[in-house]
């Protein structure tokens, strides 16, 4: 998105995750860094590859120009709001702050409803994540496959809307099988 988009809205509920973001896109003095983590820099490494990207002199400073100071907000605020996003991107949101496949669902829907029609949109999902534990707290988590995503973006997405699970053994934590994609555009 970062080639193309002149504001990127950034929408997070926990304070300590927004100052997070901001610190990636506003650098950190006590680490002497300029920017977002170096821990990024394969990812764009694969991304300059492609066209677009490849005309980014320096990712760190257009990431500094369009990022906007994050939002404090939840995703199911955005069923109120009108339609107004012109991209999409949400990941491992909707399954990961519930049990219940119905919430699931609402979140899903509220994502799609936020982008305008014909908006493209890329989701990713935790495929059979069991929740996680940060400490004492116990984090949960709906356990979904290929078919509940389908399920959930339903009649918001054209029929030509990709959803895949991609093929990994790098899990970036255990209770979890894999990860899926869903990628394509709002209906207009």
């Amino acid at each position: 998105m970062l080639p193309w988009c002149d504001s990127i809205t950034l929408l997070e509920r926990s304070a300590q995750n927004r100052r997070y973001l901001l610190g990636q896109r506003d650098g950190d003095d006590a680490h002497q860094r300029d920017g977002y983590d170096a821990h990024w820099d394969p990812f764009w490494k694969v991304l300059c590859g492609r066209k677009g990207y490849a005309d980014l002199d320096d990712p760190r400073e257009r990431f500094k120009k369009v990022v906007e100071d994050p939002i404090e907000g939840s995703l199911f605020e955005l069923c109120g709001a009108k339609p107004g996003w012109d991209v999409g991107t949400m990941f491992f949101v909707a399954e990961s702050i519930t049990t219940s496949l119905e919430e699931f669902q609402r979140g899903v829907h509220c994502f799609m409803h936020a982008l305008k029609p014909g908006a493209p949109f890329a989701t990713a999902f935790m495929e059979h994540s069991q929740g996680y534990r940060v400490g004492d707290i116990e984090f949960p988590a709906r356990d979904i496959d290929t078919n509940d995503v389908r399920t959930a973006l339903g009649d918001f997405v054209e029929s030509t809307v990709d959803i895949q699970r991609l093929h990994t053994s790098d899990l970036v934590r255990d209770g979890y099988t894999g990860m899926i994609l869903a990628r394509g555009r709002r209906k207009e």
